[in-house]
């Protein structure tokens, strides 16, 4: 960063303009700043706040991936430090935690003390039915009642059907759109 806000200077941009083309750059390195701390905090603090074993565990595991999917996603953000070899064991490593966290996955929502009514949610399932689940949610909705969706009496004339019929055959079977 500061390299690259002197050479901004050298090529004789303002003191602003300077500051202006690495402030994208600077950000990211506060949030990794920032993201560190909790990091250390956190680690720091589990074994001093949770005695259980177990719990230390899950909550650790789950802070682990937290920090590995970040790094995951911002990718770019590590270039130069990270070789496209550890990039992929920090994916190899996403998903050991996630086949180590599924059995407390449950038990963590939990702890947050939402309960399953007003969470509504068709995929938090212990049982491991959530295709089933999500399936019969959606034949119960109401906007799913009818054959034709709200609003196609409106959409219908801005279409080609013509193309969509003819091109219907190789993207999936159903009704024909010309009986709507």
């Amino acid at each position: 960063l500061a390299a690259d806000f002197q050479a901004g200077l050298s090529k004789g941009n303002t003191f602003e303009d300077a500051l202006n083309n690495v402030a994208v750059a600077c950000w990211h390195a506060c949030e990794c700043h920032c993201d560190y701390n909790m990091a250390r905090n956190a680690f720091e603090a589990v074994p001093k706040a949770i005695d259980d074993i177990n719990i230390q565990t899950a909550v650790t595991r789950t802070m682990e991936l937290f920090l590995l999917q970040k790094i995951c996603e911002n990718g770019a953000d590590f270039l130069g430090v990270l070789t496209p070899s550890q990039m992929r064991v920090i994916k190899a490593d996403i998903n050991m935690l996630l086949t180590q966290i599924r059995p407390d996955a449950v038990a963590l929502t939990d702890a947050f003390g939402f309960h399953d009514n007003k969470l509504d949610s068709t995929i938090g399932r212990y049982d491991g039915n959530v295709y089933e689940a999500v399936y019969k949610a959606s034949r119960s909705n109401p906007l799913n009642r009818t054959d034709v969706m709200v609003g196609w009496d409106k959409l219908k004339p801005m279409l080609d059907m013509s193309f969509i019929e003819r091109n219907k055959k190789v993207q999936r079977q159903g009704k024909t759109l010309s009986n709507l």
